[in-house]
C-alpha cells in the first residue's frame, strides 16, 4: 500500500500544475489528478477527530481543486467532440471509480454493466473478507486475554 501511495504522489507531482494545458493528454493529467485529490481530501476531512476549526480550510481547498476540475473538464470539453466529453466535476467525483473517456469505458473491454456487476462483486467479497478479518481478531483478542480459552 505504500509503495502504491508513493507511486501515485509521485505521478501527481509529475502532473501539469495548471489547468491552463491546450493539449488533451496534459488535461487527462490534470483532471485525473485533481478528481484523485479531491477524493483523497473528502476521505482525509473527518477521518481525524478535529475541531470544527480544522475543516474550514480542508473544504476550501476541496472547493479550489473542485472549481480546478471544472476548468479542466470545460477545455478538454472544447477541444474533443461531444462522444468524448467528460461529464461534470460533479458525477465525476459522485463515482467510486470515475470511467474517463480515453480509457475506452470500461477496463478489459467490458460492458457497462458488466463493469458494474463486478465492481459489486468485489465490494460484496471486500465486505466477506473485512468480516472473517474482523472475527479473526476478536478471536485472537480473546485468546490474548484468557489463552484457555482456546
Amino acid at each position: 500500500m505504500k509503495q502504491w501511495v508513493k507511486e501515485v504522489e509521485e505521478w501527481a507531482a509529475s502532473s501539469p500544475k495548471s489547468t491552463k494545458c491546450q493539449d488533451q493528454q496534459g488535461l487527462h493529467w490534470v483532471m485525473e489528478g485533481l478528481a484523485l485529490r479531491i477524493k483523497q481530501r473528502e476521505i482525509e476531512l473527518y477521518r481525524t477527530i478535529d475541531n470544527n476549526k480544522d475543516h474550514k480550510p480542508k473544504r476550501d481547498v476541496i472547493a479550489k481543486n473542485k472549481r480546478k476540475l471544472e476548468e479542466a473538464i470545460a477545455a478538454y470539453n472544447n477541444l474533443v467532440p461531444e462522444t468524448e466529453a467528460v461529464d461534470t466535476a460533479d458525477a465525476v467525483l459522485s463515482q467510486d471509480f470515475p470511467i474517463w473517456p480515453w480509457d475506452s469505458g470500461c477496463p478489459f473491454a467490458m460492458s457497462l454493466e458488466a463493469y458494474e456487476g463486478l465492481k459489486d462483486l468485489l465490494k460484496k467479497r471486500l465486505q466477506e473478507m473485512e468480516k472473517q478479518m474482523e472475527e479473526a481478531f476478536s478471536t485472537y483478542r480473546n485468546v490474548l486475554m484468557d489463552p484457555t480459552a482456546l
